[in-house]
């Protein structure tokens, strides 16, 4: 989970990228990916980005209208994503399935 103020942010889990923009008081579902498990996701104004199994990045520059998938050039289980602002950032990866 990833709050970019105090009104708005994401949070994952499984299949699913969540959106609010109340503070938690309600979310809705962003988007939903077939066959992989999200871990993680990251905000840095209205760029965000979500990171999962078998080197899965998902990411948005629309504060999570809409979702790209991107090539992360490994196989490897991505948990976390930190980014310092919108173009410098980092995953922590483990081993693949």
């Amino acid at each position: 989970m990833h709050f970019v103020d105090t009104q708005t942010g994401g949070a994952v889990g499984g299949v699913e990228v969540l959106g609010t923009r109340n503070s938690g008081t309600t979310w809705a579902p962003q988007i939903r990916v077939r066959g992989e498990h999200l871990e993680g996701v990251n905000f840095a104004e209205s760029s965000g980005w979500a990171v999962g199994w078998d080197g899965t990045i998902l990411a948005t520059a629309t504060a999570g209208a809409t979702w790209q998938p991107q090539n992360s050039r490994t196989e490897k289980n991505l948990f976390v994503m930190y980014f310092a602002d919108a173009r410098a950032g980092w995953a922590i990866c483990g081993e693949s399935r």
